[in-house]
């Protein structure tokens, strides 16, 4: 068919595909927008570009608006980034997963069942630009929330990056177990940290990450996410703080996913399942999200 042909071929649409396939979430702007472009000439006068970017938008427009309905203004473009059954949804209208099929195949069979990358093209093929205007602000606004409940002390005012913890963060950069160099960082101590010793360190510095993570959370959650994404954005949002208070390089090596043995995870988890009520947590346990041994 003339997609395989043209992919097999080479060139700009071929190393447009590849790098969307092997790079996901992180592929360059340019081939979303090169293979966007290689669709519509391939697929013919089925692909409407403009047509369907409408439709992701109209689909983002009511996922923000979901989000709203629980918390207002606090799903930020990271944590719609991290809703992944949403994103997936959304960029569906821009591709299918049929029609990713048929352009991977053009390329041979190096790739059998590719994992589209659905983030990319919701950052780099225009739904955010078409979205609607309370869609765009609210997103905005969530992001200055984000930086707020990061940024600032207990009584609103800038919290400056504390200079013992910067010197600490330098000095035990080479410790391996994370939770210890968390401890010694953190608190200046030898004894590894814990979920609940992490949590009176952010009570005590940044306060205002711990209701703002169960917040996100929630409007994850009720936007039909499961409990992981709602874990990373709380991860995220932790390991933001740590950057934010000094430990810049403890943060770069902090894991966003849930990871074992860490306190980050262990308290993102802690404060996701406290976020939820008690039928929302049931419904976790019965989908298989919520572990509880």
């Amino acid at each position: 068919m003339a997609t395989a042909t043209t992919i097999r071929g080479g060139g700009s649409p071929a190393s447009a595909l590849f790098d969307l396939l092997d790079n996901g979430s992180r592929a360059a702007p340019d081939s979303v927008r090169e293979v966007l472009a290689f669709a519509q000439q391939a697929l013919g006068p089925t692909f409407d570009l403009p047509a369907r970017l409408q439709r992701a938008a109209a689909e983002l427009d009511a996922a923000v608006q979901r989000a709203d309905q629980v918390q207002l203004h606090v799903l930020d473009h990271h944590a719609l980034f991290l809703a992944h059954q949403t994103v997936a949804r959304i960029t569906r209208h821009v591709l299918d997963d049929v029609e990713w099929q048929a352009l991977v195949r053009g390329g041979g069979d190096a790739v059998a069942e590719p994992n589209p990358p659905y983030e990319a093209l919701l950052r780099h093929a225009g739904v955010l630009e078409a979205a609607a205007l309370l869609t765009r602000e609210s997103l905005a606004l969530a992001g200055r929330a984000f930086g707020a409940a990061v940024s600032h002390g207990p009584e609103g005012t800038y919290a400056i990056p504390e200079a013992t913890l910067m010197e600490r963060d330098l000095e035990h950069d080479t410790v391996a177990d994370l939770d210890l160099r968390l401890a010694l960082v953190l608190l200046g101590e030898e004894v590894p940290m814990t979920p609940d010793r992490l949590l009176e360190w952010c009570r005590a510095h940044r306060p205002g990450v711990l209701g703002y993570g169960q917040q996100v959370a929630q409007a994850l959650w009720g936007m039909g996410e499961g409990l992981v994404p709602c874990c990373e954005r709380v991860s995220a949002l932790l390991r933001e703080t740590l950057r934010a208070s000094g430990a810049v390089m403890l943060s770069l090596d902090t894991p966003t996913t849930p990871t074992p043995r860490c306190a980050v995870s262990g308290l993102a988890v802690q404060l996701v399942l406290q976020s939820l009520s008690d039928k929302e947590f049931q419904a976790g346990l019965k989908a298989g999200w919520v572990v509880t041994s």
